[in-house]
């Protein structure tokens, strides 16, 4: 219902979610994993964290970059 709301496809809301869902479990299970030290968990855990989160952001700045560089040449283009 959000998603339909806000302008989103359902698609990427499954594949967020399932993304989310998936970094998620990683991360219960490599803390519940006693071959891991307190050291590998406390290097491990966030690094799975935050590769989750750059990768959004670099789409959002993909997208970005799009919208100022790429977008304004290709409707110049167009106009010609």
């Amino acid at each position: 219902m959000l998603a339909a709301t806000v302008g989103v496809s359902p698609l990427i809301v499954v594949f967020d979610l399932a993304c989310l869902l998936g970094v998620i479990w990683t991360a219960v299970d490599m803390a519940k994993q006693p071959a891991l030290s307190r050291r590998q968990k406390a290097m491990w855990l966030p690094c799975l964290i935050f590769s989750f989160l750059l990768i959004r952001l670099v789409g959002l700045v993909a997208a970005v970059f799009y919208f100022v560089a790429v977008r304004p040449k290709l409707l110049a283009r167009s106009t010609r």
